[in-house]
């Protein structure tokens, strides 16, 4: 079959062309390619399904159901992708599961072991053991090589940090000081200029000066040079 606007031909030995000027319309229970198919109108079948096209919406694939998903495999797994009630799902299983990767359609949130995330990023894993959450950089041959684990806020950046040389450090913003929070309680600060404050009591030991309580003359002070006020505290095995 074959016009100037509308044709099924043979264009050569190997591939088939299906055109028209408005659109084509197969209505059928199933159709089925022994081969490769291009919509772009080229001739270059570089894969099963290849489009090509200037329009940046390439394919819609739309379910009237609340769930819809797409099916990707081997010989072994399945991978899915799937659209389920304004979250995004990418894994082995179909629709929104705690196994899967989620993306709140929303929100953007990013959840691993959860569908609703209660943050930007939340990570779960529900079982009866300890979990672990791996930040890995793998290199050994440097002693220099690190990792850091960074958490900003606003021009604020705390760090946690691994160094190859067995050093692991924590670091805060120059300036600000460190807490140590029990239900919300700061049990212990560690202060910018590095005093400590363990329970409301001062432990501080800075220039080898070692003050425990404040620096009234009644508290009990330690110091490794001259001074007017010297304590000193010996402890012994019998």
């Amino acid at each position: 079959f074959y016009d100037a606007s509308q044709r099924i031909a043979a264009s050569s030995a190997t591939v088939m062309t299906i055109a028209a000027t408005d659109e084509i319309d197969l209505a059928a229970t199933a159709l089925d390619f022994n081969g490769n198919v291009d919509v772009s109108g080229t001739t270059t079948l570089n894969a099963k399904l290849t489009v090509t096209s200037a329009s940046e919406e390439l394919a819609d694939f739309y379910s009237t159901d609340t769930d819809a998903y797409i099916r990707l495999r081997d010989s072994n797994d399945s991978l899915y992708i799937s659209s389920d009630n304004g979250v995004a799902s990418f894994g082995g299983s179909t629709g929104a599961t705690a196994t899967n990767l989620n993306v709140s359609l929303t929100s953007g949130a990013v959840g691993i072991g959860t569908i609703s995330p209660s943050g930007t990023f939340d990570a779960q894993n529900n079982q009866n053991n300890t979990s672990h959450f791996y930040f890995r950089n793998t290199d050994t041959t440097d002693t220099s090589s690190r990792s850091y684990l960074n958490i900003i806020s606003g021009d604020r950046t705390f760090q946690l940090g691994a160094i190859n040389a067995d050093h692991a450090y924590i670091n805060a913003p120059s300036g600000a000081n460190l807490y140590f929070q029990d239900g919300g309680t700061t049990n212990m600060t560690i202060e910018a200029d590095g005093t400590v404050n363990v329970g409301g009591d001062w432990l501080d030991v800075a220039d080898g000066v070692t003050t425990i309580g404040g620096t009234d003359t009644s508290q009990l002070r330690f110091l490794n040079g001259a001074g007017a006020l010297r304590a000193f505290l010996t402890l012994a095995t019998a």
